[in-house]
């Protein structure tokens, strides 16, 4: 569950559009294999992610730089590679 938790910060810190919200939640959900719990509850949680998300970019669209860097992991996606592109400080 603390996994769930911390994929949901670097959604929401991570996304600049709607659409790069969902990719976003698309790409780093494969962190979550094997802990989700069921279909059902995984359509909620995406939906409340990308709500979240979209609902922080709004706010804070210079954060398009860490998710253009979560974007851009070409090899496996890992929690490390994530907590890299989201500890970098955006750009002014």
């Amino acid at each position: 569950m603390k996994l769930l938790f911390a994929f949901a910060f670097v959604a929401v810190s991570a996304c600049s559009k709607p659409d790069s919200c969902e990719k976003v939640y698309d790409k780093t959900a494969v962190m979550l294999d094997g802990t989700r719990p069921s279909e059902q509850s995984i359509a909620n949680v995406k939906d409340q992610v990308l709500a979240a998300c979209r609902a922080d970019i709004a706010k804070h669209p210079e954060r398009q730089a860490q998710l253009d860097c979560i974007l851009a992991i070409s090899d496996e996606v890992t929690k490390e590679k994530v907590a890299e592109c989201t500890a970098k400080p955006p750009a002014p």
